[in-house]
C-alpha cells in the first residue's frame, strides 16, 4: 500500500515543474516590432486628441512644411535654429490676447520637452500688419523663440499649405518633424493639460 501511494506522489512532483516551464516557453517574448506598433498607437491617440489635422511621416497622408513668404522683422530678435530638430511653428499677432497669454506656457513646455529628451525649437510667425506696433512690442518684450514676420497678403495661402481653412483664427500651432514634415496642426490655444499629448507626438518620431 505504501509503495502504490508513493508512485503517484513522485509523478506529481516530477511533472508539475515541467508543465510550468512549458507554459512559459509557449508565451512569445515582446519584440521591437510590438514596441514600435505600441508607440505608433500612442502617437495616433495623441494626435487625435490634440490636433485639428494630423499627418504621417511617410505614406499617402503626408504634408511637407513649406516656409511661408516673409518680411524683414523690424527688430533683430531672431536666433538660428538647430539643424535636424523638431519645430513648434506658431502663428500669432500682438493684438491676439490668447496668443500672447500662452507664450509663457510655450517657453515652459520647451524646457520640459528638452528635459524629457524631446527638444523642440520655437518658431514664431507674426501676422501683424502694423509694422510700428510689431516693432514696439518686440522692443519691449522677449519672445520665447525665433521670430518671423509673415508677408503681407500671404495668410490665406499659408493656412491652405497647412491644410486648414484660409479664414482660420489664430493662434495656430504646428509640430514639424526634423524631416520638415508637418505632423500636427492645432487651431486655437493650448492648455497645461495638453503637454503629455505634445510630448507623445514628438517622442514618437
Amino acid at each position: 500500500m505504501r509503495f502504490s501511494v508513493a508512485i503517484p506522489l513522485f509523478a506529481l512532483v516530477v511533472v508539475a515543474p515541467g508543465g510550468c516551464k512549458d507554459k512559459a516557453a509557449d508565451a512569445p517574448a515582446p519584440d521591437r516590432f510590438q514596441a514600435v506598433k505600441a508607440s505608433e498607437g500612442a502617437v495616433k491617440t495623441a494626435q487625435k486628441a490634440f490636433c485639428e489635422h494630423a499627418y504621417d511621416k511617410t505614406g499617402d497622408n503626408v504634408r511637407a512644411f513649406i516656409a511661408p513668404a516673409e518680411r524683414q522683422v523690424p527688430v533683430e530678435v531672431s536666433a538660428a535654429r538647430e539643424a535636424k530638430s523638431w519645430r513648434w511653428v506658431n502663428l500669432w499677432a500682438t493684438w491676439c490676447t490668447p496668443c500672447i497669454e500662452e507664450f509663457p506656457l510655450l517657453k515652459k513646455w520647451q524646457a520640459a520637452l528638452t528635459k524629457d529628451a524631446a527638444p523642440v525649437e520655437l518658431e514664431l510667425w507674426s501676422i501683424d500688419e502694423d509694422e510700428a506696433k510689431l516693432k514696439d512690442w518686440l522692443a519691449e518684450k522677449t519672445p520665447p523663440g525665433e521670430v518671423h514676420w509673415l508677408a503681407e497678403g500671404a495668410l490665406a495661402a499659408t493656412f491652405e499649405s497647412f491644410g486648414i481653412e484660409p479664414d482660420s483664427a489664430i493662434p495656430v500651432h504646428l509640430l514639424v518633424d526634423p524631416q520638415d514634415q508637418i505632423r500636427c496642426v492645432r487651431v486655437g490655444a493650448v492648455h497645461d493639460s495638453d503637454y503629455g499629448k505634445v510630448r507623445t507626438i514628438v517622442q514618437g518620431g
